[in-house]
């Protein structure tokens, strides 16, 4: 790692490159060490700094291997010094030291020589092509867009996302550009673009990790060393549960009470209200379950669950996507969601021949180029209105509140009120397991039982007394 030839002044205040020469080589060279003043006391500049110049000093190494031993015209030795300096674009610049005036000129295009043959070779720019330059490729940027997508192994709605990425990374590069042409510090400038037009942190390292998977990606398939996005992901201030608030029991109260009038006259309104707040899901998990395939009866210890996952409907179609493997999952239901008729009203909507629990009233948005059918499209939208209805009648304090999400957050909170293991709790909704838990996660995950009493039936005592009071009019 470039990390390996740092190291700092006495006085610990500046960074320098130092690396030893190869045994094989040092009798090119006139010294055996190689040391050079980065000029910088940060030590995420010094990085960026050495990993350029340990990538010039590989490609003279290199070159001067490669060189035909019987060949004196290729032969060189080596009795004057040079130094690699950088540029404000970074580019490196050539002084040679230690030379006799007459020589200074040729060993300099000697040297250089060696430089650009080396980074052709390795799709870089030349040391005399201007900031931005790069070599012209057999494919426009937009075909190795297509090829990533097309060979990748993407889900559709992972593809959906990452266009607009890739997009924007296309309009940096240019559009004759190549993947394999960018280098560690266009990935670099290109963090700093992002920053500098993207406010929000946790979309800013989308962004980065998105254009360097797809550069990563070309780069191991030529052969090519991986990128890195070391150091340039901004770091969070916030715990990233902080991006939403939870909902207080008495904002629940509000929420259930207002979603009740729906009751009679509109029952996917207020079942689509309650069933979350009491399963825990993501709501696109609970408007894209198939209540045919996907809903089931433990009749011997009388637990109703969900079987989240992807598996395509009846005809084949894949109409169902989920935000990661850890959300495949079985998720038991409440036995008050059974007691007040949830089951009854799925086994109704089945009946006029639907597959998903609310489709008759709020169908999929579908992306045609694309196929992918997003479930709860429609049905946010109305929850983010009736969640500013509230807030302007000052029933609840909105802030960074949304109407289903919130209820995960709350979910999760009762949870740990009521002492859930943090297993059980992170398994009902569906979030990563533990490092080395993986085994153990995905047992617990497909154990409607133990998720029932150990989760659902320990944990929502509190909800189940709100929804009470709220159906009696208490």
């Amino acid at each position: 790692m470039s990390a390996n030839f740092l190291t700092q002044s006495r006085h610990r205040s500046i960074y320098y490159f130092r690396r030893r020469i190869p045994f094989d080589l040092q009798h090119h060279f006139p010294n055996t060490i190689l040391k050079k003043s980065l000029n910088t006391a940060s030590k995420k500049q010094a990085i960026i700094l050495a990993r350029g110049l340990a990538s010039q000093v590989d490609r003279i190494f290199e070159h001067i291997r490669s060189m035909k031993k019987n060949n004196e015209e290729d032969l060189i030795e080596i009795s004057w010094g040079f130094e690699l300096h950088y540029d404000e674009h970074q580019q490196p610049i050539l002084k040679v030291t230690d030379a006799q005036p007459q020589d200074t000129e040729s060993i300099t295009a000697v040297v250089t020589a060696a430089l650009n043959a080396s980074n052709n070779k390795q799709h870089s720019k030349p040391l005399d092509q201007p900031i931005g330059a790069t070599i012209a490729p057999s494919k426009c940027f937009q075909d190795y867009i297509e090829l990533y997508f097309s060979k990748s192994e993407l889900k559709p709605n992972t593809i959906a996302n990452y266009k607009s990425k890739l997009e924007d990374a296309r309009q940096f590069f240019g559009e004759n550009s190549s993947p394999l042409s960018i280098t560690q510090i266009g990935i670099v400038q290109y963090s700093d673009h992002v920053k500098a037009r993207i406010e929000n942190i946790t979309t800013q390292g989308l962004y980065i990790q998105v254009v360097l998977s797809f550069v990563n990606w070309h780069r191991i398939r030529e052969g090519l060393g991986t990128l890195t996005s070391s150091t340039l992901i901004p770091t969070r201030l916030t715990p990233q549960h902080e991006d939403r608030e939870e909902f207080s029991d008495d904002d629940m109260h509000i929420i259930f009470t207002n979603a009740y009038r729906y009751s009679r006259q509109q029952p996917h309104k207020w079942w689509v209200t309650i069933a979350v707040a009491f399963l825990g899901c993501r709501i696109e998990e609970l408007c894209q379950v198939n209540i045919k395939s996907d809903l089931f009866h433990d009749q011997a210890q009388d637990i109703w669950y969900f079987n989240f996952n992807e598996s395509p409907d009846a005809d084949g179609s894949q109409k169902k996507s989920l935000k990661k493997m850890t959300s495949w999952r079985k998720v038991p239901i409440h036995r008050t969601l059974i007691k007040h008729g949830f089951i009854d009203y799925l086994k109704s909507q089945s009946a006029k021949g639907a597959n998903r629990p609310f489709e008759l009233r709020w169908a999929a948005r579908v992306v045609e180029a694309d196929g992918i059918h997003k479930w709860s499209h429609y049905v946010t939208k109305w929850a983010g209105r009736e969640l500013t209805k509230l807030a302007e009648d000052n029933r609840v304090v909105k802030g960074k509140k949304t109407y289903f999400h919130s209820m995960r957050h709350t979910f999760a909170r009762l949870m740990q009120d009521a002492g859930v293991a943090g297993e059980i709790s992170e398994a009902l909704a569906g979030r990563n397991a533990g490092i080395g838990e993986q085994e153990r996660y995905g047992k617990i995950k497909n154990n409607y039982a133990l998720l029932y009493k150990e989760g659902i039936e320990k944990g929502l005592g509190p909800l189940e007394d709100i929804l009470e009071s709220v159906i009696n009019h208490k």
